[in-house]
């Protein structure tokens, strides 16, 4: 229904302004302008809500990201790289005989309990062989790691004056984990004209 506007006056008419009619809203009319109104209001509220979970969805994948990257260097951090070296305590010269080879004379070298780090070596004994071949054995472990430690060693051969004379390459046990004995054998060689002035072994080793 339109209501009826008073005709413009001279001063409106002379300056072109028309006014426009005002529309009046029945009762049905209102409750639709309401329903509009709060259609759109729940429709800003949805969006605000839509945009809070948003934000959080994103929070939680960075922090899932950031804890995943934390676990990752934790687990793939080195085991440690502390150094350590040791004379051998005991000493002697024996014979045995391997497969294939008669009863052969060889210079053995035994440690008692060698630490570096977290881990542990007892039992070390080592065999050279006069025609340049060689045998350690030992029994090592580890206190703790994330990653699984190495017991790393190589030999320092010395005359009796403790001269280098020849050092061999490094020999690794198996992976260690917490309170799990490995006993291993390595075997390998060096070279056989320093066989005779061999009086002494330092064993360097890291883990």
């Amino acid at each position: 229904m339109w209501k009826l506007l008073t005709p413009a006056s001279p001063a409106d008419q002379e300056n072109d302004k028309v006014v426009a009619p005002v529309p009046q809203l029945g009762s049905s009319s209102r409750r639709f302008a309401v329903r509009l109104v709060a259609t759109a209001t729940n429709a800003q509220s949805y969006g605000g809500s839509l945009s809070m979970s948003v934000f959080r969805q994103v929070g939680r994948a960075v922090v899932t990201v950031v804890a995943v990257l934390a676990t990752l260097l934790v687990f793939h951090t080195p085991a440690s790289a502390d150094t350590g070296s040791g004379n051998a305590t005991h000493s002697g010269l024996s014979s045995d005989a391997r497969p294939g080879v008669a009863a052969t004379t060889y210079k053995w070298f035994s440690w008692g309990d060698l630490q570096v780090g977290d881990c542990h070596q007892t039992g070390g004994y080592l065999r050279l062989y006069s025609d340049g071949k060689l045998t350690f054995s030992a029994r090592t472990w580890t206190d703790r790691t994330f990653s699984g430690d190495i017991w790393h060693a190589r030999f320092q051969l010395k005359d009796s004056s403790g001269r280098s004379l020849f050092t061999t390459a490094t020999y690794d046990s198996p992976v260690m984990w917490p309170s799990k004995p490995h006993d291993w054998t390595a075997n390998g060689t060096f070279e056989p004209s320093v066989y005779n002035g061999i009086a002494s072994v330092t064993q360097w080793a890291s883990c």
